[in-house]
């Protein structure tokens, strides 16, 4: 059996797989160009995964200037 724990880790883990590809698509494109499937994709990630954590592409974004690194 799996703890609450793990599971919790794991989570965190999937989430923070998704804003690394996701600030390097912002930095790269047109962020009302971008597509949630090709950040899936480069995070490696089923779909499933992408709406577990995030409702949209805004609520990514959001979350994604909260995740990145000060002083880039």
């Amino acid at each position: 059996m799996i703890s609450a724990e793990t599971k919790l880790e794991s989570r965190h883990e999937s989430k923070t797989r998704i804003l690394g590809p996701a600030l390097h698509v912002f930095r790269s494109e047109d962020c009302s160009d971008m597509r949630i499937e090709v950040i899936r994709e480069a995070a490696g990630l089923a779909k499933g995964s992408f709406f577990h954590h995030f409702d949209n592409k805004d609520e990514l974004a959001l979350e994604a200037v909260k995740y990145w690194p000060k002083g880039n």
